[in-house]
């Protein structure tokens, strides 16, 4: 889904995930390589994971809890951002096979522009180790870790192709 593309970003919080899996740490996990792989590709300011998870602590809410429109906006305003990430995993799981193992990964994220309730662009995306086959067993992606990065940077990619734009220094 995407809502009239604002602006501009030049500054984005990412909120911590929610994990609704079995899977132990997922949500440090993917928020990390996503955080990781959003400063990689430049453009945008990320907000310091510290800065944000102390806000949320003197909000009173836990990292499991999604803020609501008025606290995302005084969120917003501490920490001087103009867009907000929120990130639910879905599903996560590794399929151990006789000589390789299959890491399936779900998220759903949203991008939220500051001064309006209606996220920006909303995103679905699963993907399985396997799907990334070419020949074989070559381009099969056999961790978790590697196929975050994957999925993170699909993700982006799909953001900047429906007119997501980072502010240009």
């Amino acid at each position: 889904m995407l809502a009239a593309v604002p602006k501009p970003i030049c500054k984005i919080a990412v909120l911590p995930f929610v994990n609704t899996t079995d899977y132990v740490q997922g949500d440090a996990i993917v928020y990390r390589i996503f955080v990781a792989e959003l400063n990689r590709l430049g453009g945008f300011s990320v907000a310091q994971e510290g800065d944000v998870r102390r806000i949320l602590r003197q909000m009173n809410l836990t990292p499991k809890e999604v803020p609501g429109y008025e606290q995302r906006l005084v969120l917003a305003d501490r920490l001087g951002v103009d867009a907000i990430i929120t990130g639910e995993i879905v599903a996560m799981h590794e399929d151990e096979g006789v000589q390789e193992t299959n890491p399936l990964l779900a998220v759903d994220l949203k991008l939220l522009a500051m001064g309006s309730n209606t996220p920006v662009i909303t995103t679905h995306h699963r993907r399985r180790g396997e799907d990334y086959r070419k020949v074989m067993h070559f381009g099969l992606v056999n961790t978790m870790t590697t196929l975050t990065v994957k999925v993170s940077d699909e993700i982006l990619e799909i953001w900047f192709a429906k007119g997501v734009k980072p502010c240009v220094p």
